[in-house]
């Protein structure tokens, strides 16, 4: 029997229209990265090699992520892995896909943080993929690093990540609320907390609404349940001398946290705004 091959070309053809038929932004570059996953090959290997042959079985694979990114599934999920500053993370459905938006909060710190000690304390809470912590890590290289969050299996990933960063030995992942048994002094704390309001979360984009963890995407009735549950953990742990909190914020909430922040004895020393103009981050002390 004559097993059917196809160029890998036509392969990325067929998925493309695929995707441009369920209004997927970039679907030629989306198909391409797919198209990668299933077969093993690089990106550049597939411009570079049109006429590469996909057998059935490879094709098969591109059928089904095909299938699952029409169906509104994100694309870092079906990957496995999705990029932040400029490192690779392995992520699934248990944790939020980390976004060029949360960068902002590694901008604020860099560009508002000093110590004379290069050696110290980094706390993130709900660290996820350790996305935050990880970029943090590079940038001190002298620094250890504390991930929390309530989940096991997001502590598991984080551990991974930061494994496969060659971060493990500068870090520790804790299953842990919001730090509520810790103890110590951190020179810097971040944090990227569930900030949706319960109703918006119905207008929300679909596949985060669907796909993504929605204990990491619900903050309460009005949004700001986690910075009430998070300001006085933050108080008591963040160093009085030099230390500085990093927290991402929706959209319209930082005069709310702000003023959740001061009634916890932490004043807000600046807030930046991301690449779409948001403000994204608020950056506080001990007052």
């Amino acid at each position: 029997m004559r097993i059917l091959r196809i160029p890998v070309k036509k392969a990325v053809d067929t998925a493309s229209e695929f995707l441009k038929r369920n209004n997927i932004q970039n679907p030629r570059l989306e198909a391409r990265l797919l198209v990668a996953s299933a077969t093993e090959l690089s990106v550049s290997a597939i411009i570079s090699s049109p006429q590469y042959l996909v057998d059935v079985k490879e094709n098969q694979k591109i059928t089904e992520v095909t299938s699952r990114r029409c169906g509104g599934e994100p694309l870092a999920y079906i990957l496995g892995e999705k990029e932040f500053w400029s490192l690779k993370f392995e992520v699934d459905s248990n944790t939020l896909i980390p976004r060029p938006e949360t960068e902002t909060l590694i901008e604020g710190i860099l560009s508002n943080f000093n110590s004379y000690n290069t050696s110290f304390y980094i706390l993130d809470l709900g660290t996820g993929t350790g996305c935050i912590l990880a970029a943090l890590l590079t940038e001190f290289k002298d620094s250890i690093g504390v991930g929390l969050d309530k989940s096991l299996l997001t502590c598991k990933m984080a551990q991974r990540n930061l494994s496969n960063l060659e971060l493990a030995n500068r870090s520790s992942i804790l299953v842990d609320n919001w730090g509520t048994s810790l103890t110590g002094v951190y020179k810097i704390i971040c944090c990227n907390p569930p900030y949706v309001s319960t109703r918006e979360i119905l207008n929300i984009d679909q596949e985060i609404r669907e796909f993504e963890p929605i204990i990491a995407i619900d903050g309460g009735l009005d949004g700001l349940d986690c910075y009430r549950s998070i300001a006085p953990i933050i108080s008591h742990l963040l160093c009085p001398h030099e230390g500085i909190a990093a927290l991402e914020i929706g959209y319209n909430q930082a005069d709310a946290v702000s003023k959740i922040l001061f009634s916890n004895n932490l004043k807000v020393i600046d807030l930046k705004q991301d690449l779409a103009g948001t403000d994204r981050c608020l950056l506080a002390t001990v007052a």
